[in-house]
C-alpha cells in the first residue's frame, strides 16, 4: 500500500463527516452549501491521489483537479463565514460559550 493509498482512505473520514454535516443543516443554508463545497473538495483530492496511486502520471488534467479542490475549498471558507454572519451558527456558538461558561465555573468550585 503506497502513500497515495492511505491518502485516499485516510480522507473518507472527513468527507463523510462532512457530508453528514451537510445533511443535517437547513436547507438552502450557507451552512449546507459550505459543507457540500468542502466534501467535494476532499472528494476531488481523494479522485487525484486514487488516480496516482493506480500509477497515472501527473499532467494538466490533475493540476485542474486540484486547483478546482482548492476552489471549492476556499468558497466553502467564504460560506461558512456568510452562515457565520447570517447567524446561522448561533445555537453552536452559543453551545459553545455555555460550556465555557459551565467549565469555568468547575474549575473555580475546585
Amino acid at each position: 500500500m503506497n502513500v497515495f493509498t492511505i491518502r485516499v482512505i485516510v480522507a473518507v473520514v472527513p468527507c463523510l463527516i462532512l457530508v453528514h454535516q451537510a445533511r443535517c443543516a437547513a436547507p438552502g443554508s450557507y451552512r449546507r452549501r459550505s459543507f457540500a463545497l468542502a466534501a467535494s473538495g476532499i472528494i476531488l483530492f481523494m479522485v487525484v491521489n486514487a488516480l496516482i496511486a493506480l500509477g497515472m502520471t501527473l499532467n494538466a488534467v490533475f493540476l485542474t483537479l486540484i486547483v478546482l479542490g482548492m476552489l471549492l475549498l476556499a468558497a466553502s471558507l467564504v460560506l461558512i463565514f456568510l452562515a457565520w454572519r447570517r447567524g446561522e451558527m448561533r445555537e453552536q456558538i452559543e453551545r459553545v460559550w455555555q460550556s465555557i461558561a459551565e467549565e469555568r465555573s468547575r474549575r473555580e468550585d475546585l
